[in-house]
């Protein structure tokens, strides 16, 4: 695999690292190097601007140094287009915290309505883009936040953000074209328009080190009936939505990741057989608004363009500061889980929301277990645990590894607590078919 120096291709002066030139070589250098070539951007410090979007359409790898890259452009234009597989983007490093001024590499999106900083999908429904192999590595990612209302169920944004992380199947939601081995090791997502990192139809892919926060949508999203991911000490803060949202997941599995100040900590949506492990999750906040029944984000498939579930009309109610939330799904385990103040009012005496908990399972979730979590903290909450009905559906024939004293099946909305203070350890609808420990 040969290594070619950017400074080496025109235009410009051989060897030239001027600034002005950094767009048209970096250009050049994708569509002219051969598959396989590593182009080493690193003599390019300081700042620099990018103005149009750097398209991948085959293998190759990135290289960057201390460097600030700025995408100036909007209307939905993206700041890298990945169009192959087996393409690696590798910075110098990630800052450790927001502001911290020890960033290594950092690409930033400062336009709003712009796309996304990374965009790995199809554009049209004869579109061919694979992004398997698709690694990214050592690079914070600084974009806008997005605000929106719902108005009629659908998502208005009342301001556009710009940049985050969308990697897709080449065909959503149809069969057969899954992505595999995506690679994501200390990145930093600061601000997005949609969700911070949106991955949809991956198998056998790993997260690790990744930090996530102050999102308009969900931190991390995984979707599109993924399997065999790993989160890995990843982070999430401050998002709209739940800091890490596996939807239709399958035999996956978070370890020693962390939630704090999201409306919901961790939401496994109609998952199965996928274990959050020695995760823990604080300060979860209610969110007050509005929301609509999906952001309106959209994928190219072979059959048009199919727009992602990522919120659900039955769901809307449960962002509401829920530190740990299971709607449907089967065979997933919660296993030494640390939840800390849910609702995010530590030292008062009353709850906010009577669907504030610490632990919520909600819908046809059957055979998961809650096993031996530990809750902390001093926010009042109406139930520590929730076992509710989504329309007709029930959870049945789950497992909670916890000795609970008191127990509530028959109202659990505040209109019986007028005084909004803790009434139950658990809430049980409809005295639903649950094994737990009960003095």
């Amino acid at each position: 695999m040969a290594t070619i120096k950017l400074e080496t291709f025109g235009p410009g002066a051989f060897g030239s690292t001027a600034s002005s030139l950094f767009q048209s070589k970096l250009l050049n250098a994708v569509n002219t190097a051969p598959a396989g070539t590593v182009i080493d951007c690193t003599s390019y410090t300081g700042t620099l601007t990018l103005t149009g979007t750097v398209t991948i359409k085959k293998p190759l790898t990135l290289l960057f140094g201390k460097v600030i890259i700025n995408f100036s452009t909007g209307n939905g234009r993206h700041m890298f287009h990945i169009q192959s597989s087996n393409v690696e983007i590798i910075g110098l490093n990630r800052s450790t915290a927001t502001a911290s001024g020890d960033a290594g590499t950092l690409f930033r999106m400062n336009v709003s309505g712009a796309g996304y900083h990374i965009y790995a999908a199809n554009t049209n429904t004869t579109g061919t883009a694979s992004a398997s192999g698709l690694v990214l590595e050592n690079i914070d990612f600084e974009g806008l936040k997005s605000t929106y209302t719902s108005v009629s169920n659908v998502a208005t944004y009342s301001y556009a953000g710009a940049g985050g992380i969308l990697i897709s199947e080449g065909n959503p939601d149809q069969s057969g074209s899954n992505i595999a081995n995506i690679s994501l090791k200390n990145i930093h997502v600061n601000s997005a328009r949609h969700h911070g990192i949106m991955i949809y139809g991956a198998i056998t892919s790993r997260l690790e080190k990744c930090r996530v926060r102050n999102t308009g949508g969900h931190a991390y999203y995984i979707a599109g009936s993924s399997t065999s991911v790993h989160f890995d000490t990843c982070y999430a803060l401050s998002a709209n939505l739940a800091g890490f949202c596996l939807h239709g997941s399958s035999y996956s599995v978070l370890t020693a990741c962390a939630a704090d100040n999201c409306s919901v900590g961790y939401w496994l949506r109609s998952a199965k057989a996928t274990t959050i492990t020695s995760c823990g999750a604080e300060a979860s906040t209610i969110n007050t608004s509005t929301l609509p029944y999906n952001l309106g984000i959209t994928l190219w498939n072979s059959s048009g363009i199919t727009t992602i579930n990522d919120i659900g009309s039955d769901n809307i109610g449960f962002f509401k500061g829920t530190n740990f939330l299971l709607t449907g799904g089967d065979g997933n385990i919660l296993n030494a889980c640390y939840s800390k103040d849910p609702g995010n009012r530590a030292g008062q005496t009353t709850y906010a929301h009577a669907k504030t908990s610490h632990f919520t399972v909600a819908g046809a979730a059957t055979n998961n277990r809650i096993s031996v979590p530990t809750i902390a903290g001093t926010s009042p909450v109406k139930y520590r645990f929730r076992y509710n009905a989504i329309g007709g559906d029930y959870p049945f024939f789950n497992f909670l590894d916890y000795y609970v004293y008191t127990v509530e099946t028959t109202d659990a909305e505040p209109a019986n607590d007028p005084a909004m203070t803790p009434l139950q350890e658990l809430y049980n609808q409809n005295n639903t078919y649950l094994i737990t420990f009960i003095d």
